[in-house]
């Protein structure tokens, strides 16, 4: 059975300074996550780490964008 989100949803977190923010919401494919991940990089361009992870379509990916602790 199919899952998918009924609509975007965010949130922020401050840990010790810094500034975690959280965005997911329903896309149809890779490219269209692409760039929401490209939107979000250019309305924060201070931002250290753009993380992201996709299922979408019958994709997956994931990226840690050289998070301290990450895998990729």
């Amino acid at each position: 059975m199919p899952h998918t989100l009924a609509g975007p949803a965010h949130a922020e977190l401050v840990i010790k300074k810094s500034r975690f923010m959280a965005c997911v919401q329903p896309v149809d494919d890779r490219a269209q996550a692409q760039a929401l991940v490209a939107a979000l990089r250019a309305e924060h361009p201070q931002a250290a780490h753009v993380c992201w992870a996709l299922l979408a379509g019958g994709q997956s990916a994931a990226v840690d964008d050289g998070e301290p602790g990450g895998t990729a």
